[in-house]
């Protein structure tokens, strides 16, 4: 705590002095009780039948005697896809998220090559739309 304060001193008289801009302010702690953010790279998360293994380190085993605690895999996720598992205290409760790689689809369109459509932005009217097919319309942007 000694140290702080003499950085956060410095700070004042550099601060003072000209030498920084901006003033200097306490760094914010987090609140006594508070929980942090935990996660989890992949590489450590196991995949035990339906369940993800989540290990709890060398401290814990020993304190505890628990070296490990098991979360349901989700349905809907690949375990090879997923990237990352954040705990997250939330509320008195605990949220478990999965940061995953999403597999997306390209799906060519099926476009007819013989239908045109021409846009003209114009002043009178905000957009005018006329197309090889015989229909054509007119957008007016109202100003009240």
């Amino acid at each position: 705590m000694h140290l702080i304060i003499l950085a956060q001193n410095s700070l004042i008289i550099a601060y003072s002095s000209g030498k920084i801009l901006e003033r200097p302010r306490i760094p914010n702690y987090r609140k006594k009780g508070g929980m942090a953010t935990v996660s989890y790279p992949s590489r450590v998360l196991k995949l035990k039948g339906n369940q993800i293994r989540v290990p709890l380190g060398n401290t814990c085993k020993r304190w505890f005697g628990l070296d490990c605690f098991y979360i349901p895999m989700p349905s809907n996720l690949n375990f090879a896809s997923i990237k990352e598992l954040r705990i997250l205290p939330r509320n008195r409760c605990f949220y478990w998220e999965f940061v995953y790689e999403k597999e997306e689809e390209v799906v060519k369109p099926q476009l007819n090559q013989e239908n045109v459509l021409g846009i003209d932005h114009g002043l009178n009217n905000w957009l005018t739309c006329v197309s090889n097919v015989g229909t054509s319309a007119g957008y007016r942007w109202e100003t009240d």
